[in-house]
């Protein structure tokens, strides 16, 4: 297979020219009419001569081909030029693309046949001894044949092959190169040392060192620190190289930053430090050295401040109103408990001064049981006494007696208490003798009253 001519040959559709694919064949005619001499003007193809003579060559090649029987498949002639020696000229035909080796020797024997039966073509006389047709190798010529420059060219019998090249990939009529260096697989660059990385070039890769390093791609030494990002300084400090290789870091003062070049901070800012201070940076912070008299994280504090002030009238007012308001304070907070216990006391001497007054007691039977009540002038406790166990009539009148003398008792306090103090409003002195009388009388009731026994 081949392109016609530098697809000389070609096929035209709505004026748009496309190379058609052909196995080619390059072939061989010596002329010999008397009148056809070689000349320089056949060297130039461009020349009259040299299109006359070619399109001659041309027809009788045709009319060989055409009258034969490969005259299907047969796409056509070109001259590829001519030589000394009266006058040979070197040709090339075309046949449709078979891939089919035998279509050569087919191609041959119909020239040789052709030329030894004495024809002549378009008056042209061609010496059979000296022609022959073999298999054109189209790789030698990059107009007779499309692979891709990153490609090999392979001739076959009346064709060829493209292949790409290692390191690319396509089919031959296109390559693309491969990147070797995004698979590790296909590169031996040790990338885990420092400096080393993966250079890709057309078809295959290159290992070397990074910028600011120097080697051989295997193995990398820094010669800049500052390009090759192996130093240690600040952020808002320039690395400085020096051979060695060395460097040295300074902070970017003409930008507000100070210190030591590996740790930068924001300088002072203006009127940091008062009364005088100097603002020192550090790698703690700003510090603000005070002069002699001042003292504070800023200096803002003096000596002199630390002097009491003289007292003026103002003041010593302020003062002793605040100290006036703390003592009545205090002398109102004494005084509530004070007046408090006071009274208490006054309360518990009025009573101690009042008379003692005679109680009423009365007896009752609940159930052939006997109790004794208290009898209160403002309340009753009811049943407050002591149980009694069932008495006989002669119990009964013993302990009527007894209580008849604790009456007689109680009657001589209330006298001894009338005598020394004045008896309260509203009391009556006989109501005690009068309430044992009653009392008495309900004794002596209950002598009728049926026994222990008897219930």
């Amino acid at each position: 297979m081949t392109w016609l001519g530098k697809c000389l040959t070609l096929v035209s559709v709505f004026f748009v020219f496309f190379c058609v694919a052909s196995d080619a064949f390059e072939g061989r005619l010596r002329i010999i009419n008397d009148n056809y001499t070689f000349s320089k003007e056949l060297e130039n193809k461009t020349s009259a001569k040299f299109t006359l003579l070619a399109k001659l060559v041309i027809a009788g090649v045709d009319d060989i081909y055409k009258n034969s029987e490969m005259a299907p498949i047969y796409k056509g002639c070109e001259v590829q030029g001519f030589r000394n020696g009266s006058v040979i000229a070197d040709f090339v035909v075309h046949f449709n693309e078979t891939r089919n080796t035998s279509v050569l020797q087919r191609a041959r024997t119909v020239l040789n046949e052709s030329l030894y039966n004495g024809s002549t073509f378009e008056g042209l006389e061609f010496d059979p001894t000296r022609t022959f047709l073999q298999d054109l190798d189209e790789c030698q010529n990059d107009d007779t044949h499309n692979c891709h420059q990153n490609a090999m060219c392979s001739n076959t019998i009346g064709s060829f092959d493209c292949y790409c090249k290692a390191g690319f990939a396509g089919n031959g009529k296109s390559c693309t190169d491969i990147n070797e260096c995004k698979n590790a697989s296909l590169h031996s660059c040790n990338l885990a040392t420092p400096g080393v990385t993966c250079l890709n070039t057309p078809g295959g890769f290159q290992c070397s060192c990074k910028t600011s390093f120097s080697g051989d791609g295997v193995t990398c030494n820094v010669i800049n620190h500052c390009l090759a990002g192996t130093h240690t300084c600040h952020p808002n400090a320039t690395c400085y190289s020096f051979p060695g290789p060395t460097f040295k870091c300074e902070c970017k003062e003409e930008r507000g930053f100070y210190g030591n070049g590996t740790h930068c901070f924001v300088g002072c800012p203006v009127n940091l430090c008062e009364n005088g201070g100097t603002c020192i940076v550090s790698e703690v912070g700003n510090i603000c050295k005070c002069p002699k008299g001042s003292y504070g994280e800023r200096c803002e504090m003096g000596i002199e401040e630390a002097t009491a002030a003289p007292l003026t009238s103002d003041k010593l007012f302020v003062i002793v109103v605040i100290l006036a308001s703390i003592c009545g304070l205090l002398l109102l907070v004494l005084l509530v408990p004070c007046i408090w216990f006071l009274k208490r006391r006054l309360r518990e001497n009025q009573d101690d001064l009042s008379p003692v007054e005679g109680q009423k007691y009365r007896p009752a039977r609940e159930s052939c049981v006997v109790k004794l009540e208290a009898v209160d002038e403002d309340f009753v406790l009811a049943h407050r006494g002591m149980r009694a166990i069932p008495l006989s009539s002669d119990s009964f009148r013993e302990v009527a007696s007894g209580l008849s003398a604790a009456n007689e008792a109680m009657n001589q306090l209330s006298r001894i208490g009338r005598r020394s103090t004045t008896p309260p409003r509203g009391h009556d002195p006989t109501f005690d003798s009068l309430a044992f009388d009653d009392w008495m009388e309900t004794i002596k009731s209950w002598e009728d009253q049926p026994s222990a026994a008897e219930c």
